[in-house]
């Protein structure tokens, strides 16, 4: 009997879900504070946890001179519990092609 139930537990134990722990600062999101780029990107690597995330940036137009703020720009929503490397990116885009100018990428999750 003893062995019975030393058995089934052990079963049990080997065939519950393992719960992922989110850990959203493992990830990173570009460009950085003081930094510029014409897109943003957020990227997790692989089994981050359970999370969902995108990456949002501020977006200005640098046509036709100046700055000039346009909007926040947002990524699709990636799961970072894969198995590989996920990246969320959206580019900013000005009035012109490469007038579009991203600042201060972060990552928002959910």
């Amino acid at each position: 009997m003893k062995r019975t139930v030393l058995t089934l537990v052990s079963a049990f134990l080997l065939a519950s879900p393992v719960v992922a722990q989110a850990d959203p600062g493992s990830c990173t999101a570009t460009p950085g504070s003081g930094s510029a780029s014409n897109a943003g990107t957020a990227t997790c690597p692989a089994h981050a946890g359970d999370f969902w995330f995108r990456v949002a940036v501020d977006c200005y137009d640098a046509y036709p001179s100046g700055l000039r703020f346009i909007g926040v720009g947002y990524g699709p929503w990636k799961w970072a519990g894969g198995d590989t490397t996920t990246t969320s990116s959206v580019p900013c885009n000005g009035a012109v092609p490469g007038s579009g100018v991203a600042f201060n990428g972060r990552l928002e999750v959910r």
